[in-house]
């Protein structure tokens, strides 16, 4: 082989490895993607998803429903007591709940990550609009899908999982992207009870 084509050879070689590992590395940004879709998956309810259904009782020792409510639709607030972001989220939730202006009734539960103490606590500091109740097993927590705070959820009135969100909701377009979820899920409770399937 002559040395023009030694070096030719060379050099489509190390073409070949750097685009196998240009390769390898895309494919490795994917797979950790996909990773990180499937995590968040854990951790919160999925839409189309149903919430599980039983009863049981809020912070102040009442009974009440969850997975599914005879209101047009259910919002589940996810927060905890150690995560800052929670403290903010709560007067995006009470701004949600004021601002429904067409008629429909929407109930919000707040599903806490903390003991009943520590619930009752951040529920009085933050004066919060919703009945709570406190998730505290971690059997209640993988059966509610509940890996991370803050979280919003919203649901028909059957318990179907329109909208999921972890995290802040700072930009108006998440904001309006909330608001058009509650809308969505008002909208399919009322098809759903015009079939006759009432919760």
């Amino acid at each position: 082989m002559s040395r023009s084509g030694f070096i030719l050879a060379e050099r489509v070689a190390l073409f070949a490895a750097v685009l196998v590992s240009v390769l390898l590395g895309l494919r490795q940004g994917s797979l950790e993607e996909r990773i990180e879709q499937a995590r968040e998956r854990e951790s919160t309810m999925v839409p189309g998803s149903f919430a599980p259904r039983y009863h049981t009782v809020d912070l102040a020792g009442r009974e009440i429903r969850l997975g599914n409510t005879e209101a047009d639709a259910l919002l589940y607030f996810v927060y905890s007591s150690r995560c800052p972001y929670s403290e903010r989220m709560v007067g995006v939730w009470s701004d949600l709940l004021e601002s429904r202006q067409d008629g429909s009734t929407i109930e919000a539960v707040g599903l806490s990550l903390d003991s009943i103490p520590q619930s009752i606590e951040f529920e009085g500091l933050h004066h919060l609009p919703f009945r709570s109740v406190a998730i505290e097993s971690l059997w209640e927590r993988d059966m509610h899908r509940l890996g991370a705070a803050p979280q919003t959820i919203i649901l028909t009135s059957d318990g179907e999982v329109v909208h999921s969100r972890i995290g802040t909701l700072d930009d108006p377009l998440s904001r309006d992207s909330l608001f058009e979820a509650v809308s969505r899920a008002v909208a399919m409770s009322e098809r759903m009870r015009a079939r006759g399937n009432d919760p």
